[in-house]
């Protein structure tokens, strides 16, 4: 062809003034292409395309694919003119998270407008605001609006929908794309006459819902320059602002501080340099100033919904939930098509503990947007937390079709689905998952893999993926390296579980033992007051009890620095409602991890890894970022005080049969797995009469793994599953009606396997590779039974089933696991205390 062409991509109607044409035979009739005959174009031959409402059609992946093709027919210089809904749908793939940067640059090149069909522009119910966002993220300089278009055939046809924008005013600061000479010129007109001006400088738009005190470096301004200014003035105040936006783009903050006070000096009401300074606080952490520049902007009366948002994330970041609520409804009234003010709004509850509301704020923002992968993991999460995991699953499956690389989705819906015991896809999830991790991508969490990895290696490479994700160091450290000098070792631990729960159970006696005439003893709690037994006996056993559960983390970490905290034990890690991130302002000159995590937390400013060397032997060192700090006897402390009831239950009241071998595991549902089931149905096939004692803890659960033995040949009721029980001395009672426990790996039994042997229930367990595939073993060797560890899955089963069929060496091992417990160290809390402060004082001495 010689000539440039003028091609139409779908649509029916025709644009007055082009060419008709058939690229096979002559140019003599109409040619109305789709995306798959472009291949007949040769490069450069268009001059320009009209893709009539063909991208809104198709999946983001297609839309990549088809901008690539357009882009090689189009000449240089040569024009895309699309539709409104199509431009929406290249706005949100630019914003697509998943977005390579060339495909990213192909979109921003194809963003430049140009509307040929008047009954067409702009006639969707997109706002200013929310399409000048896109448009900014693409890197256009500034947006005009118009209000003004005389020039247009028909403005009443646009009143529906709001004041119209020309998507031809799109200014050329930022691109060197060429646009349609006549409305350019128009629109440049108007500019210079009479309009509002909106200016943009916004970057990592779709970051905000996630960090957004991080995210919000530069955000979308409007502002309306006041008449009550002189030409000079207002001239003065549009060239300030710019550059100041230009500083501020850079990362100048200095120069963008000082020439946003400059044109806060002519004009005082600036909404752009209010708004501006509040944002660059709001990144400095800087709360308080954050809140009064943005209040500042607010009041000029600009009904500019991203103001309400920040005014949000500042009240959030000191603490003022309820303020910050409304905040928040303010800027969703604002714009009530807002995503990120809705999933803003949704975290807050869900950190309130107001899940039910959590909830119903998630689906505000999936009704704005159904594939919003951020209120799926949202709404899967919290549904996760209130147990209801079954329906759960259908959710994190609507995230990964949404996002298939959303951060940890396919492990949320993994671990969804092991507290389901649903194994349909176990082996293709744990496949996939290890090889992301591999890989460095964020898969999984850290303590779903422990129940699915037994590599330490692995491990590791998963936490720090984790750690350096969520977690990072803090810009300033807390503690500059002062001594002291304390005449006691302030020693404060830091946990949400000073109550009813096993962290609690397992430590309240050590705390009891603490020698207060070398410790000073402070707790520092996260969570809630349960008002019961437990709770009390800390708030007795402390020297100060400290709740801070309603504080921010950055003043937690001020709090312990105030305190002049030698040692800060982490009793949490990535558990439930912990705050890793207060020891990332490293508030202690020393701080252990240890306990509720059984694992490496993988960052620097963790110290030391309390631990024993069955559960970290010094080969394994190398597999931990913290420093290992080794204790004589099993790392797990024990309470001596601990009661068990004298009365038994019988087999009939716990739903057991009068006779046969009772193989227990009262384990979570998540740490069992199919090959692990597997062992269990065989030696229920091979031990007539024997039955299996596990936890209820869901009803999808047990449903699934009755059906699960049914499929290896077992009969489902001889699962039998225990309820819970209120009184932990009753529960522990009704383990003398088992014969052995049977523990689980790659992720063991703890407090539960502990428990087992306090009452005298001989424990089997396989010996991983991981801290948590281990623990069962060093408490063995801790009470003198390690005849009960094993080394492979073969070896376990083969010991279990030697002791089902030999009830006297039965007999004789739980006979011996009673008289051990007066002599071996495991169920003595006062010599564990006096190690542990043994290990501590070295830590000081060291330090």
């Amino acid at each position: 062809m010689s000539e440039l062409l003028k091609l139409q991509i779908g649509g029916q109607s025709r644009l007055d003034g082009w060419k008709t044409l058939n690229p096979e035979v002559s140019p003599s009739t109409d040619y109305i292409g789709t995306l798959d005959n472009l291949s007949r174009f040769a490069d450069a031959s268009c001059d320009k395309v009209y893709a009539r409402h063909v991208l809104q059609q198709i999946e983001p992946q297609q839309q990549v694919t088809a901008l690539h093709g357009i882009s090689r027919i189009l000449a240089p210089g040569g024009q895309l003119l699309i539709s409104v809904p199509d431009l929406d749908a290249l706005c949100k793939l630019y914003l697509n998270p998943q977005l390579n940067k060339s495909a990213r640059l192909q979109v921003m090149r194809m963003l430049f407008g140009g509307q040929q069909d008047n009954h067409d522009i702009n006639r969707t119910g997109l706002s200013f605001e929310w399409l000048a966002d896109c448009l900014a993220a693409a890197g256009f300089g500034f947006v005009q609006r118009v209000d003004d278009f005389g020039w247009m055939d028909d403005y009443s046809l646009y009143a529906p929908y709001g004041t119209p924008i020309s998507l031809n005013l799109i200014a050329t600061r930022l691109t060197n794309q060429h646009f349609i000479p006549a409305p350019q010129q128009a629109a440049q007109t108007l500019i210079e006459e009479q309009l509002s001006q909106h200016t943009l400088s916004l970057s990592n738009l779709a970051a905000i819902s996630n960090q957004p005190l991080q995210a919000l470096s530069q955000t979308a301004i409007s502002h309306s320059v006041s008449a009550t200014l002189s030409a000079a003035d207002a001239a003065a105040v549009q060239e300030k602002t710019l550059q100041a936006l230009a500083f501020q783009n850079n990362d100048q903050v200095a120069d963008a501080c000082r020439m946003f006070h400059e044109v806060l000096a002519i004009h005082p009401q600036n909404f752009p340099s209010l708004y501006s300074l509040a944002v660059i606080a709001s990144q400095k952490e800087d709360h308080n100033e954050a809140l009064s520049w943005i209040q500042k902007a607010i009041a000029t009366g600009q009904n500019y919904a991203p103001a309400f948002f920040v005014e949000a994330v500042v009240l959030q970041a000191l603490g003022r939930f309820d303020e910050s609520l409304a905040s928040y409804e303010n800027a969703i009234t604002a714009d009530p098509a807002y995503e990120s003010a809705m999933i803003n709004r949704s975290n807050l509850y869900y950190e309130m503990k107001q899940h039910i509301k959590a909830l119903e704020s998630f689906a505000d923002a999936l009704k704005v947007n159904p594939k919003c992968d951020k209120a799926l993991a949202g709404q899967g999460i919290i549904l996760t937390e209130m147990n209801r995991y079954e329906d759960a699953i259908p959710i994190f499956e609507r995230l990964l079709e949404a996002n298939p690389d959303f951060d940890y989705g396919l492990g949320l819906l993994l671990h969804a689905e092991q507290h389901c015991c649903d194994w349909r896809r176990f082996e293709t999830s744990l496949s996939t998952i290890e090889q992301g991790i591999l890989s460095g991508k964020r898969v999984c969490k850290t303590l779903p893999f422990m129940s699915l990895s037994n590599s330490p290696e692995n491990l590791l490479t998963c936490v720090k993926i984790f750690a350096d994700h969520l977690f990072p160091v803090k810009n300033k450290a807390l503690w500059q390296g002062e001594k002291y000098g304390h005449d006691k070792i302030r020693l404060a631990y830091v946990s949400p579980d000073f109550r009813e729960h096993p962290v609690g159970h397992l430590m309240a006696g050590v705390i009891e033992h603490h020698d207060k005439s070398k410790f000073e003893t402070i707790a520092i709690s996260l969570g809630i007051d349960d008002k019961g037994s437990l709770r009390q006996r800390f708030e007795q056993a402390f020297d100060q009890f400290i709740d801070v559960r309603g504080k921010k983390s950055w003043e937690i970490a001020e709090l312990i620095r105030t305190l002049e905290v030698d040692i800060l034990v982490d009793l949490a890690g990535y558990t439930a409602d912990s705050r890793t991130d207060v020891f990332a302002y490293r508030p202690a000159p020393i701080q252990v991890n240890y306990l509720g995590y059984p694992g490496s937390l993988g960052v620097d400013y963790m110290d030391y890894i309390l631990a024993d060397k069955v559960v970290i032997p010094k080969e394994h060192q190398a597999f931990y970022a913290e420093k290992v700090a080794y204790l004589p006897d099993a790392y797990l402390p024990t309470d001596s005080t601990l009661k068990i009831s004298e009365r038994t239950p019988t087999r009939e009241e716990m739903g057991l049969p009068a006779t046969g071998v009772v193989f227990c595991s009262f384990n979570h549902d998540y740490k069992i797995n199919p090959p692990m089931f597997d062992v269990w149905m065989r030696l229920l096939d091979q031990v007539p009469g024997s039955v299996l004692w596990l936890m209820k803890l869901n009803e999808p659960a047990q449903r699934n793994l009755r059906r699960e033995a049914e499929q290896r040949g077992i009969e489902p009721d001889r699962l039998v599953f225990a309820t819970r029980i209120p009184l932990v001395e009753d529960h522990l009672a009704r383990y003398r009606l088992a014969d052995m426990f049977l523990d689980t790996t790659p992720y063991n039994a703890h407090t539960t396997a502990s428990d087992a042997l306090r009452v005298g229930l001989p424990v089997v367990t396989y010996l991983g590779n991981t801290f948590s595939g281990r623990v069962a073993a060093s408490l063995l060797h801790a009470i003198g039974l390690p005849e009960l560890i094993t080394h492979s899955l073969e070896e376990y089963e083969a010991l279990a089933l030697k002791l089902a069929r030999d009830q006297n060496l039965l007999a004789e091992l739980k006979a011996k696991l009673l008289a051990n417990q007066q002599t071996y160290p495991l169920f003595k809390t006062d010599l564990f205390c006096q190690n542990i402060e043994q290990v501590f004082s070295k830590m000081m001495e060291d330090y």
